[in-house]
């Protein structure tokens, strides 16, 4: 606390008498509110640290702000996520690889095996997405068959490369006659001005390009 503190002084207004401010231990996780002020003590200037354990209270906000941002199905990001990532790194101007996701014949998979069946469907897609997707990335379900892949400072090919082979792992895997998803991908460079809705537009017209392509190839 007190190293910390004397970095917080040292970079604080020198008028200041009280600091309000918090920390976690690297040691054991726990996490403390503190209030900082001056004092004197033996006629000498000193600090008085009011010390309060919050670990509770973290991690309740931890359990809240991971129901708010997961999608409660697969346990991924949710749309509300998904937005809030995305506005950031388009504020920060960071160039990226957009992957836009959507299933194929989920309604038929609801229609024939009933709603169970098509939501171990998805949770299935998931699962193969999973291997393939680096720490680096954000997976997010963003409506019920559709889902983003964001790769920052990503490469095109390497995300083809990818959305190949998750396609042939979820299809060769999937316990239904039929198994697939069709998909989108655009560059999004750091010059970049397209508001987010703009481009989901634009990935989302590559998908459904993608998917004419695979139903001509399938006949169906």
């Amino acid at each position: 606390i007190i190293e910390n503190f004397s970095d917080i002084v040292r970079k604080s207004d020198p008028s200041l008498n009280e600091w309000k401010w918090e920390m976690e231990s690297e040691e054991n996780g726990r996490s403390f509110r503190i209030v900082s002020v001056v004092s004197e003590w033996e006629q000498k200037k000193s600090y008085a640290h009011y010390i309060h354990d919050i670990t509770e209270e973290k991690n309740e906000e931890k359990k809240l702000r991971s129901v708010a941002t997961s999608d409660s199905l697969t346990h991924i990001y949710n749309r509300f996520y998904f937005e809030e990532y995305m506005n950031c790194i388009l504020n920060e101007h960071v160039p990226f690889i957009l992957c836009y996701c959507d299933l194929d014949y989920l309604k038929n998979v609801n229609d024939t095996y009933g709603h169970l069946a098509g939501d171990m469907y998805i949770t299935h897609f998931v699962e193969s997405m999973q291997k393939y997707v680096s720490d680096n990335d954000l997976f997010a379900r963003i409506g019920g068959d559709e889902f983003c892949l964001v790769m920052p400072e990503g490469k095109e090919d390497n995300a083809q490369q990818l959305m190949k082979k998750t396609l042939e792992d979820f299809a060769s895997s999937c316990n239904y006659e039929k198994g697939g998803f069709s998909y989108g991908i655009i560059r999004v460079g750091c010059e970049n001005d397209d508001s987010l809705l703009a481009i989901l537009e634009k990935a989302d017209a590559c998908m459904y390009q993608n998917k004419k392509e695979r139903k001509a190839e399938r006949n169906d």
